[in-house]
Formats: structure tokens, C-alpha cells, sequence
């Protein structure tokens, strides 16, 4: 049986690359309709630029930053673009700090891992989960 938890942020801090982005190119197109000069369309080149840069962050990297594991494996998706999986049997220590977990695999590797904005009781249940490897 697999668990998810999932980071809970509010919808503009989860949307703001989409947000950003179309309010770049509404300020592009508006520059160049109302200055045709030509420092108003290399205002027009950077606003689209901008706005283009930011919807396709918004549309590649991913919204959701998940924490999920099974028997086997813990696996956190989000906050980069590829997945991180940690097999439970090569996990030595963890520790919960304010807003970071800390996995330590053996004497060389460990990984630190952003909690901030989980709710505690979903960390509670991680929690128990580790403790029992």
C-alpha cells in the first residue's frame, strides 16, 4: 500500500508562474500598441520574453511537491524535476528539524529534504513510518 503527502499552499503561491506570465504578455502587447518607438518594442521583445520564460516554467517543472512511500521505498516528487527515492533498508538515521528532514543513507551521502508548508500530522505519519525501518 503506497502514502502520499502533499505540501498544502495557497492557490496563487502554486499558480504565480502562470500569473506572472500572462501579465507579462498582456504588458508586452499593451507596450507595443501604445509606443511604437523603437525602445517601446524592445520593452515589447522583453515583457514577452518574460512572459513566455515564465509560462513555460510554469508548465514543465511541477506544482504538487509530494512525498509518497510503500514498503520499500520513500519517494519525493516536486522539488526538483526528477523524482528523489530513498530505499528504507539503506536509510541509517533521520532527524526533523524546523523545516527540513534529514535522511542520512550511510557514513558518506545524505539527503536534506524541504518540509516547510506539510501539515504535522501528515509528518506525524512519516514520522512513524521511519521509525519503524
Amino acid at each position: 500500500m503506497q502514502t502520499t503527502i502533499k505540501k498544502h499552499s495557497p492557490f496563487w503561491v502554486k499558480h504565480l508562474r502562470l500569473i506572472s506570465g500572462v501579465a507579462f504578455i498582456i504588458s508586452g502587447i499593451a507596450n507595443l500598441i501604445e509606443i511604437e518607438h523603437p525602445v517601446g518594442i524592445f520593452m515589447f521583445t522583453m515583457f514577452m520574453f518574460a512572459g513566455f520564460i515564465n509560462l513555460l516554467v510554469y508548465f514543465y517543472y511541477p506544482k504538487e511537491v509530494m512525498i509518497s512511500w510503500d514498503d520499500e521505498k520513500l519517494e519525493v516528487k516536486g522539488q526538483q524535476l526528477k523524482s528523489k527515492s530513498f530505499l528504507f533498508k539503506d536509510i541509517v538515521d533521520f532527524r526533523f528539524e524546523k523545516d527540513k528532514l534529514i535522511l542520512k543513507s550511510d557514513a558518506h551521502r545524505g539527503s536534506i529534504l524541504n518540509i516547510k508548508g506539510f501539515k504535522e500530522d501528515d509528518l506525524q505519519l512519516l514520522r512513524s513510518r521511519l521509525t519503524l525501518n
